[in-house]
């Protein structure tokens, strides 16, 4: 049976997988197809459309119908599957089925075999005892020895009839029991009626027993009857005969006969179910069939649906450019590679074997030789370059200029060697970065008359150059937050010890009032938190100013300087917009607050004047710094200020008096190591609109 079941599968696996490898196989075709149609060139997919008349949108459309095609081919395939494993389900049913049939009927062979064993048996061990009684009864006939030879035929054959019997009730080794197999088997076999006690006659209890019981009473009539035939002397018991003929001849052979009958009915009913079992599965089997012959016909019209559409696209296509395509001669013209073993000459070999790619031309350009480089770098194979001219594998931008080098070394106005970098192109249309070496081979009247073109790819060294710059520009970035672009611009010319004077700067100081009381209840991290944010917006505000450079952050205070790197222009310019640094970081206070949730205010203190050494302190982290004495008056002016005004000092008053600032006289100032001064008050100021429609700044103060 396992054997059958093993066969069955085989079979489907023999007949299922090669339809699977064959549609796996025609779905990679389909692929390799598409594939091919999109590796041509964007120019050739464009001569293709304009072969016919078709709209723009037909290539989309017929890769849809592939697209799609293929989607119902996986349908179709799994479709093909289910019925193959329905196919294998029913067959294995069917094995089954038959299988248990032949067990079924086999074991009630056997069974039927031992039944009417037993009712041979019996008719033979009663006519045994019944002419052993006989002989016992008629004197002219009583010869011991035949008597005896009766006696004991009798109970042998009686002897049978019982291990009959039990071999039919309890099984043998060939043959599992047939108790419980039917009821009605066990009914008259093994299971007795409600009888009454053993008392007086016999009968009323043998006649509701099993033939198994009836046997075994019969058993005991036949040996009780035994020792009395062999007794010539003594009459035989009539009870006991009379008992055994009607136990056999009234009860038992009856059973008998209705187990035999039972037997054959079970085994036509088993044969028949079987039967009936087959056509039914026969039935959806022949179903399935013709469910399977639409479906694989569907299948193939899905096939032929699907290729269809993939060679309409590349019929359009010019033949040479179809010839040209690598992926179509190796896939329909079975192109193979140039052999490795092919015998060259020792320059071939050189050529051949070389890491850089190589190009042997004509004195036209026209490609003769190439290594195996080149389709290595390039892509295409041997058969696609040989015959084109060497242009043709260069960007459109550098054609023109690689056909003048090889026309100028043509015409002797250029040296026969020259080198440069072009741009390369694949064919896939990616552009290569090379570096091209032209060399003009003469003959031997000195003539050109070939050219040797070697190209070596500069991929990584273009992307080396570029990581370098990326790299330098993050490096400049960072010293341009450490030092002024000037400085910058310095160091990177090598520049070590950079020192100069300025003859006339305007230095700013801008201080918050109260700082240390405003940070008693913060955190370390809120404080510079905060201070991050005040500075970076007084930052943004003097991005704004050309001629500010941010000098340095003392604590809270920010100091910058105006007008050191511009010493062309007047120094009016460089007070205004320090002046106006000043005013904007007051203005900016207001987003600062809400943002901080505070009510910060800030000193501001301005002073113009040279001369000013500035310079570049240190090497391990290199610093940019201002020394003069205007610094220490600006100083001075910030500390000595009122809140959210702009302090400033004679000399950056008389630089911007005539510009439209609201200047208000301070008085005289006592500033720390210079005495009294006069000091100005600048406001802070918006901007309006005058009743002319221009605009006009305004006084806050």
């Amino acid at each position: 049976m396992i054997l059958s079941y093993i066969i069955l599968a085989s079979i489907f696996f023999i007949v299922v997988v090669p339809v699977v490898v064959i549609h796996f196989k025609t779905v990679k075709t389909l692929k390799d197809i598409i594939a091919m149609i999109h590796s041509f060139d964007p120019k050739s997919k464009s001569e293709a459309k304009a072969l016919i008349s078709v709209s723009s949108h037909d290539d989309d459309t017929k890769t849809a119908e592939m697209q799609g095609n293929r989607h119902g081919s996986i349908i179709l395939i799994s479709i093909i599957f289910f019925i193959s494993l329905s196919f294998l389900f029913i067959s294995l049913i069917m094995c089954h089925l038959v299988v248990q049939a032949n067990n079924s009927i086999i074991k009630l062979n056997g069974w039927n075999q031992y039944a009417s064993l037993r009712l041979s048996l019996s008719a033979e061990s009663l006519m045994l005892l019944i002419f052993s009684v006989a002989m016992h009864d008629i004197p002219e006939s009583r010869v011991l020895g035949s008597i005896g030879v009766l006696v004991n035929m009798s109970l042998k054959i009686t002897n049978q009839l019982v291990i009959a019997d039990l071999n039919l009730t309890h099984g043998t080794d060939e043959f599992p029991p047939c108790a419980g197999f039917d009821k009605i088997l066990d009914d008259y076999n093994i299971i007795d009626k409600p009888t009454k006690p053993v008392i007086g006659d016999p009968h009323d209890f043998y006649a509701q027993t099993s033939i198994h019981q009836q046997i075994d009473v019969y058993n005991s009539f036949v040996q009780s009857l035994a020792q009395d035939v062999l007794k010539l002397d003594e009459p035989v018991s009539e009870f006991h005969m009379a008992n055994s003929i009607h136990v056999v001849n009234a009860h038992l052979w009856m059973r008998m006969m209705n187990v035999t009958k039972r037997l054959i009915k079970l085994a036509d009913v088993e044969y028949h179910s079987m039967c009936q079992s087959i056509v039914i599965l026969a039935v959806i089997t022949a179903v399935l069939m013709i469910a399977f012959e639409l479906v694989v016909y569907f299948y193939y019209k899905n096939r032929v649906g699907a290729y269809r559409p993939s060679l309409f696209v590349l019929k359009r296509f010019h033949p040479m450019t179809l010839i040209n395509n690598k992926n179509f001669a190796k896939f329909f013209l079975k192109s193979k590679d140039v052999s490795e073993n092919e015998r060259l000459t020792v320059e071939g070999s050189i050529i051949h074997n070389a890491n850089d790619a190589i190009f042997c031309t004509s004195q036209y350009g026209v490609v003769e030789v190439v290594n195996k480089s080149v389709s290595q770098l390039l892509g295409y194979t041997s058969e696609q370059i040989l015959g084109q001219h060497v242009t043709t594998f260069f960007a459109t931008q550098d054609e023109e200029k690689f056909q003048s080098k090889l026309e100028m070394m043509k015409s002797g106005q250029i040296s026969n060697f020259c080198e440069e970098d072009f741009l390369a192109v694949t064919d896939s249309a990616n552009e290569v970065p090379c570096h091209v070496s032209i060399f003009g081979m003469k003959s031997n009247n000195g003539d050109i008359n070939s050219f040797v073109v070697i190209l070596r790819d500069q991929t990584s060294l273009v992307e080396q150059m570029k990581q370098a710059e990326e790299a330098k520009a993050k490096s400049e970035k960072l010293l341009y937050q450490i030092l002024p672009r000037d400085i910058v611009v310095q160091l990177n010319r090598g520049e070590k010890d950079i020192t100069f004077t300025v003859n006339s700067a305007t230095i700013i100081f801008i201080d918050i009032v109260r700082f240390s009381e405003y940070t008693v209840n913060l955190s370390p991290q809120d404080i510079m938190q905060n201070l991050s944010l005040y500075f970076a917006g007084i930052d943004k505000i003097a991005s704004k100013y050309n001629m500010v450079t941010k000098i340095k952050l003392i604590g809270d205070i920010y100091m910058a300087a105006a007008g050191l790197f511009n010493p062309e222009t007047s120094p009016e310019s460089h007070a205004e917009q320090a002046v106006m640094l000043g005013l904007d970081s007051i203005a900016e206070l207001d987003e600062i607050n809400m943002r901080l949730d505070s009510s910060l205010t800030i000193r501001v203190g301005v002073n113009s004047g040279g001369p000013i050494i500035a310079g570049v302190l240190g090497t391990d982290k290199p610093a940019f710094d201002i020394i003069g004495d205007p610094i220490n008056v600006a100083a001075r002016l910030q500390s000595t200020d009122e809140a959210n005004h702009v302090h400033i000092s004679q000399a950056t008053y008389d630089l911007i008096n005539g510009l439209s600032f609201d200047i208000v006289a301070r008085g005289e100032t006592f500033l720390k190591g210079k005495g009294k001064q006069m000091t100005y008050f600048v406001n802070p100021i918006q901007v309006g609109l005058t009743s002319t429609g221009s605009f006009r700044r305004l006084s806050v103060g």
